[in-house]
């Protein structure tokens, strides 16, 4: 989930924790995200990965990261003001996860 470590998308973050969702917490500052994943814990499992939708170098890592711990990825909340890049990225992170 991109654009989770505050605002709405930390409220969603939560919301889709507590509902049994496996939030990966995906922010630029890494120092911001952890805070946010610490802040988020009680409510779920929750996890950080560095990711900058304007860098694919840091979404193909969170893509490769996601299928390694995970083996899949069920929903991808994007919550980012970059729309476009957003977008360009969801679908390599598909190809790469093989969704």
């Amino acid at each position: 989930m991109t654009g989770a470590n505050k605002g709405i998308g930390k409220e969603i973050a939560k919301g889709l924790a507590q509902k049994g969702f496996r939030v990966v917490l995906g922010a630029r500052k890494k120092e911001l995200g952890e805070a946010a994943v610490a802040e988020l814990a009680e409510f779920g499992e929750v996890s950080f990965q560095q990711l900058d939708v304007t860098d694919s170098g840091t979404v193909i890592a969170a893509a490769e990261a996601v299928r390694a711990k995970f083996g899949h990825l069920d929903v991808l909340v994007s919550l980012t003001q970059h729309i476009r890049l957003a977008l360009k990225h969801c679908f390599t992170i598909r190809t790469l996860l093989r969704l």
